[in-house]
């Protein structure tokens, strides 16, 4: 489990089967300030999201897993669409909260995979209509309930959340819904590329606005695989009002 830095030199190779290896990288992937909003995602070299059967775990290899989990340990919650709790198996981490969008209530319990003898609850986010659903899915799992209106845009939801948390540090997970409303309010974006590279879009979505386009000077990483990993710094700044995208869908 070898991680090497390709970009910007020196290089540097992280042992992630090593608990010192793993440090190192911690350290590097930490965010620098206690208010942040880091997109992470798995995408194909054309910028596909998921694979054939719509799920990203077709797409990820190497260290890809192992260096999300590192981004988890750094964020003081993990954001993500109840469409992605449908189609992906999600596991919950012992302690981060996982907060989950849904204007439904409708939640795929039976997918969020909680760790052995954690009480870590699961925080939903709906609207007053599906308040009753996301209590009669969650009945039997730890959770909180954050309601707000249906056009509640992303930063409102962004400081609702923080504040619920009491911690600054988001990581947005997708799909691309989530994705697409919280990139205005994105920091950085770490993209696990699967190889091999057959455009100059460095794994991108196709749906990238090319107003949020990230900064020259990516920081580049791969692994045994050949996956590559970029960490791109994104500019912050929120969309013209009217094309402000929903948050719940």
């Amino acid at each position: 489990m070898s991680l090497h830095r390709l970009a910007p030199q020196p290089s540097r190779e992280f042992d992630l089967g090593t608990a010192e290896g793993r440090a190192s990288l911690e350290e590097i992937i930490t965010p620098p300030s206690d208010t942040w909003t880091r997109a992470i995602m798995v995408t194909t070299a054309a910028g596909a999201t998921v694979d054939a059967r719509g799920t990203s775990g077709g797409l990820s290899k190497g260290d890809d897993r192992a260096i999300l989990h590192l981004h988890r340990n750094v964020s003081d919650a993990i954001v993500l669409g109840a469409g992605t709790v449908r189609s992906e198996r999600i596991p919950v981490p012992s302690s981060t909260p996982l907060v989950v969008l849904s204007s439904s209530g409708l939640i795929a319990t039976e997918n969020l995979l909680f760790p052995d003898k954690s009480d870590n609850p699961v925080v939903v986010v709906t609207t007053p209509e599906g308040e009753g659903s996301a209590r009669g899915a969650l009945a039997n799992v730890p959770h909180h309930i954050l309601v707000v209106e249906p056009d509640t845009d992303a930063e409102t939801l962004s400081t609702m959340i923080r504040t619920h948390v009491s911690g600054g540090r988001l990581l947005i997970e997708g799909g691309e819904r989530t994705w697409r409303s919280f990139i205005p309010q994105c920091d950085d974006l770490w993209l696990a590329v699967t190889p091999p590279p057959t455009n100059d879009r460095a794994g991108l979505p196709s749906w990238w606005p090319e107003n949020k386009w990230p900064r020259d000077g990516a920081s580049v990483y791969t692994d045994e695989a050949r996956m590559l990993y970029y960490h791109h710094q994104l500019p912050r700044g929120a969309p013209p009002e009217d094309e402000t995208p929903r948050v719940l869908g």
